[in-house]
């Protein structure tokens, strides 16, 4: 799934942050995905849609929106305030491994 190998400038220090804070981790939720049963997410998508998100022991509070793109093998941040999806940097060299895993 590439979801799993996006790494997302956002996460950097983000384990310790959370924790320094009462926090458990964070997590990535998976909302919408073109295969949605083996990507284990709530929905079908024609992109790879999901949230990052900070965990506590009492709830869970939503950091962003994300989608990849695997027609345009693009990441979008989605801009609640503006409504629209804006492409972010990522790691190209990770289309490689969506690359394999789609074979």
């Amino acid at each position: 799934m590439m979801i799993f190998y996006i790494r997302i400038k956002k996460t950097k220090g983000l384990y310790e942050a959370v924790v320094k804070n009462g926090g458990t981790s964070f997590e990535i939720i998976i909302e919408g995905s073109p295969n949605p049963k083996s990507d284990e997410a709530m929905g079908f998508s024609d992109t790879y849609d999901f949230s990052l998100q900070e965990s506590y022991p009492d709830h869970n509070a939503t950091i962003g929106h994300f989608s990849f793109n695997p027609t345009e093998r693009q990441l979008y941040e989605y801009d609640i305030a503006n409504d629209k999806s804006n492409p972010i940097y990522f790691d190209r060299n990770l289309l490689l491994k969506f690359n394999e895993m789609c074979k």
